[in-house]
């Protein structure tokens, strides 16, 4: 999509709904996918990768359409779509992955004929774009007018529903604004979430200090009588260092993504003409020696000076959500942040972590290791295996597991207990 007055109708609907003051409204349903996502981690914790998916899908798709992902067949379905959507998108950014990029005129070329592969496999992923964009949707709009919710979807079709008085175009304009919007919002914000979240059990298992010093503040916090919620975000200072440290070690994308100037521009001596496409190098920002002591270590430390939040240190928040016009970020930041607040918050408080056992029970050292690709998350569920050597967005941990346990009786309760 073009820059311009259509694009900026787009930005804007995402921005309304996504604003920090608009996600507040979202941390209900943000807190009951994260007591799911410990009842899952109880039940199964060798299925971390599966359960980390289902969390970071089940809880956008609440957020976005009202739809409950309950069910193994809305999962597998949805996750099906998305990870077509993503390899198409991967294929895409991959410079030199396909002859059309040197000879347009083979998107022409029937796909039974030979080469025709890029045909066939385009075809699949416009297919599972088309799906990803339309059924969700379907489904919101049956419900939007009978079902009081949270939804931002929802409140974007009653503004639809609104404009029905003035013009048929109108309302077609706003109707596609909204389908968009929402298939955005979820194939966007998705792999962030899953991947800083992977990223954070990873750093866990290598680093038993910070499980340690984030549990003894969870517990002069929170208590051992419940569990960890929004309002108390303010004083668990170390646990919210955490979530700036998984964003800073773990970079999600790390070339951001490509924008083009619109005018010819100078920088500290470099021309820079209209038209250029820029990678911002956003992994070089975040570890960056001069800005990060040691920068490949994992310590959440750096953030905190005398007991509060340092706001002299670089926040990778300016960063890691990538760039824009006056600074203007990723709508979808505040989300992604309070998702990954809440969910470690909540492993924190009832789970010991550490490294995976052998099967003599000594612990197996992970390194982080990543595949290649510009977006990066773990990835070793069944969702995901075969994919890591063909061109991807994605790029990821090659391993991350981990050794998952109740830190108590009382923990166990709480979390069966949960609602």
């Amino acid at each position: 999509m073009p820059y311009g007055q259509w694009w900026r109708r787009h930005r804007r609907a995402f921005w309304q709904h996504f604003r920090p003051d608009a996600v507040l409204g979202y941390q209900q349903a943000q807190c009951q996918i994260a007591r799911r996502f410990l009842r899952a981690l109880l039940q199964d914790p060798s299925e971390l990768v599966e359960h980390i998916q289902y969390t970071a899908l089940g809880s956008l798709m609440k957020v976005i359409y009202d739809i409950d992902v309950v069910g193994e067949t809305d999962f597998k379905t949805y996750s099906s779509v998305l990870r077509s959507v993503q390899e198409g998108v991967g294929e895409v950014f991959q410079p030199g992955s396909s002859l059309i990029e040197y000879f347009p005129v083979l998107r022409w070329l029937p796909s039974f004929l030979p080469g025709g592969s890029y045909v066939r496999r385009a075809s699949k992923w416009r297919s599972s774009a088309y799906h990803l964009r339309e059924e969700p949707f379907v489904r919101a709009q049956k419900t939007f007018q009978s079902v009081s919710s949270v939804a931002f979807l929802h409140r974007l079709l009653k503004r639809v529903a609104a404009s029905a008085s003035e013009s048929a175009a109108l309302v077609s304009e706003e109707t596609e604004i909204a389908e968009n919007v929402a298939a955005v919002s979820l194939s966007g914000t998705l792999p962030v979430t899953y991947s800083l979240l992977q990223a954070f059990f990873l750093a866990m298992s290598q680093h038993p200090d910070v499980v340690k010093k984030a549990q003894e503040e969870l517990d002069s916090v929170v208590g051992n009588n419940r569990l960890p919620d929004f309002g108390d975000q303010d004083k668990l200072v170390y646990l919210t260092a955490i979530v700036k440290e998984t964003l800073r070690w773990h970079v999600v994308v790390p070339f951001g993504v490509p924008h083009c100037t619109t005018r010819d521009d100078e920088l500290r001596g470099y021309y820079i003409p209209a038209n250029t496409v820029l990678l911002p190098n956003i992994w070089a920002c975040l570890h960056d020696p001069e800005a990060y002591e040691d920068p490949e270590d994992f310590r959440p430390e750096r953030f905190i000076r005398d007991g509060k939040l340092d706001p002299s240190v670089r926040d990778p928040s300016a960063f890691a959500f990538g760039f824009g016009r006056r600074r203007v970020v990723c709508p979808g930041r505040h989300f992604a942040e309070a998702a990954l607040f809440i969910n470690i918050a909540s492993v924190l408080h009832v789970f010991d972590i550490g490294p995976p056992l052998d099967g003599a029970g000594k612990p197996i050292k992970i390194q982080y290791k990543m595949t290649n690709g510009f977006l990066s998350y773990a990835s070793t569920s069944e969702s995901y295996v075969g994919m890591a050597n063909s061109p991807r967005y994605d790029r990821y941990p090659e391993d991350c597991r981990c050794s998952i346990v109740p830190r108590s009786a009382q923990a166990e309760r709480l979390i069966r207990e949960a609602q």
